[in-house]
């Protein structure tokens, strides 16, 4: 498989809409790592409005010849699916386009396709997000599970293109969520696998800049609808579900107190917040767990204080 003429190993999806300051960074990291090209191609779709942006990526793609670009009316994340399409790899990777990858994660990704081609494990790449790796998973329910919410984060998900080619043609991709719809899609898969490697360092930026979506519609209504749904089809179990469904409380009472309570600065849509925030949980439990987070964070804090300083 690895010596396949005329195919790389490796597609890294770059789905943009055209922001200069963090694609040419992005690409930057990955072509310094001096892989050769023939292994792996990288994959730009853009359906932004930035002509110097579309200029510039065309300049720098004529010095490599493994970069595909393509311009798309693909509206809002299904710029994702786009970039899914084009890519020819036998292992495609979606890389967000403020993720720098650090040193030596390019080699690590070739050498995963390598060495799991055979059993084709579904694969999610937490980057040092949760406490350990779980590999292997024995089933979807431990895969959903050792996940947390961390599943909905596009930047995580890795899908073998047999099995991304193996989706209907017609299939309606979730519109907040459309790397969900592959994630989840192979159910009965012999072995999963969340590797928790730190593969980038995401580039710093104001949130104002970010998305346009209704951030509580998507985190407080629709992703803990997702997860509903694969309990009550018996995907996974309730434990599972009660499991993922408390992670996402955590991740709401975050977003609650920074853009409601502090009101901080951003680009998302935040109206009818605590009206759809009661959908699954309630504006008081969402309150009890910010209490509970941030105090919980001023007490270890306090401790790495005092055992500092009694060095």
């Amino acid at each position: 498989m690895a010596e396949s003429i005329g195919r790389p190993l490796l597609s890294l999806c770059i789905p943009t809409n055209g922001v200069l300051e963090w694609v040419i960074p992005v690409l930057n990291s990955i072509y310094e790592q001096k892989i050769e090209e023939s292994l792996f191609e990288v994959v730009i779709t853009d359906n932004g409005n930035n002509f110097d942006f579309e200029s510039k990526i065309r300049e720098f793609s004529r010095n490599y010849s493994n970069l595909i670009y393509k311009k798309t009316d693909a509206i809002q994340f299904q710029n994702q699916i786009e970039s899914f399409k084009l890519a020819n790899g036998y292992f495609i990777k979606f890389v967000n386009h403020r993720a720098v990858l650090v040193e030596g994660s390019l080699e690590y990704l070739i050498r995963f396709v390598q060495n799991h081609s055979d059993r084709k494990p579904i694969t999610f790449f937490a980057n040092g997000s949760l406490k350990k790796n779980y590999l292997p998973l024995q089933n979807f329910n431990e895969f959903v599970k050792a996940m947390g919410y961390y599943s909905s984060w596009s930047a995580g998900l890795g899908v073998w293109k047999e099995d991304f080619l193996s989706l209907e043609q017609d299939i309606p991709y979730n519109k907040l969520f459309p790397h969900l719809t592959i994630l989840f899609d192979k159910k009965n898969r012999d072995e999963y696998i969340v590797d928790n490697k730190n593969l980038f360092n995401e580039i710093k930026t104001d949130n104002t800049k970010k998305g346009k979506y209704n951030l509580f519609f998507a985190f407080a209504v629709e992703y803990p609808s997702v997860i509903l749904d694969l309990y009550r089809q018996n995907y996974i179990s309730l434990d599972t579900y009660r499991h993922v469904k408390d992670c996402i409380l955590s991740f709401i009472a975050e977003l609650y107190f920074s853009y409601i309570v502090l009101k901080k600065p951003c680009s998302y849509e935040l109206s009818n917040s605590k009206e759809l925030m009661e959908v699954y949980y309630s504006v008081a439990r969402v309150q009890k767990r910010i209490v509970v987070l941030y105090t919980s964070r001023a007490l270890k804090k306090l401790a790495r204080f005092f055992k500092g300083g009694n060095r």
